[in-house]
């Protein structure tokens, strides 16, 4: 038997001279690429919305579905349009609950002013309270220690600035808001990235819409077909109750023979004209 002569194609997929199989097609939904944007506007991704209809509810999700496929990330694709907050810098977010006073001791912190010094040492205050008070006085102390850049400042301290110099407490309080919606944006877990986040948020927002739109329409569909069932009864008792009522049915008692009850189609349509019944005989002499 001959050999069989390989194709160039053939001896490209044995040789595997050809380009990576799984680097062109195997899909990694675990690694996502939050770098990239297509550069044609395709990041500005509309979401599942709750007033979508169906049609326009699926080809949003198709389409957030091609952005992962691609190894893109559907939070930029979107927006962030599906997070709690479109605005994701944390400094903007806090700044919109703050003080007057606030904002300009953090802007002039954040510029580089030089702090004023303190003796961590001795300027302390016993604390009220006791545990309450500390755990209160938590966030404060964190930014005290990123103000002045000292990770041995202690409650105690916080607690006599709060007292002896109520003048820097509004640049405290800012760095502390700062600080905590940097923790919301990162959903006050520590095990994802603040963009990891975004993009759980985003998709799970997204299902769970387009889930609500699928489960209102089954619940109007299992409404709609119960009442054309209730109604197709009362309907096919009537047909049936006619039915029985066929002369024939008469007859067929008469001779000992059953009814032709419910089974009686009366809509079946005729060949129309007249055959000859080849079951009589012409001669039956």
């Amino acid at each position: 038997m001959a050999s069989q002569k390989l194709s160039p194609t053939n001896t490209a997929q044995l040789s595997g001279t050809g380009p990576s199989f799984d680097a062109a097609l195997r899909r990694d939904y675990q690694n996502v690429d939050f770098a990239a944007r297509s550069g044609r506007g395709e990041e500005n991704l509309p979401i599942p919305l709750p007033t979508d209809d169906i049609r326009v509810a699926m080809n949003k999700l198709r389409a957030l579905a091609d952005v992962v496929s691609k190894g893109k990330s559907v939070a930029i694709y979107t927006s962030y349009k599906g997070t709690p907050s479109v605005e994701r810098d944390p400094v903007n977010i806090a700044k919109a609950s703050m003080t007057d006073a606030q904002k300009e001791q953090y802007e002039a912190w954040a510029s580089g002013y030089t702090m004023p010094t303190y003796d961590w040492v001795n300027n302390t205050k016993p604390l009220k309270g006791g545990e309450r008070t500390r755990i209160k006085l938590e966030r404060r102390v964190e930014a005290t220690r990123e103000i002045w850049g000292n990770n041995s400042i202690t409650p105690q301290n916080v607690y006599w600035l709060a007292e002896h110099d109520p003048f820097i407490m509004p640049l405290i309080t800012a760095v502390a808001k700062v600080n905590s919606a940097r923790r919301n944006l990162a959903g006050r877990q520590e095990h994802l990235m603040e963009y990891e986040l975004a993009e759980v948020q985003t998709i799970h927002n997204a299902i769970k819409t387009v889930t609500a739109t699928q489960n209102a329409i089954m619940a109007e569909l299992n409404l709609v077909n119960r009442s054309i069932n209730e109604a197709k009864k009362v309907l096919q008792a009537r047909e049936d109750s006619i039915k029985t009522k066929n002369p024939v049915n008469i007859r067929r008692e008469r001779a000992g023979l059953p009814s032709i009850g419910a089974g009686v189609d009366f809509g079946a349509g005729t060949r129309g004209g007249r055959f000859a019944r080849k079951y009589f005989s012409a001669d039956t002499g």
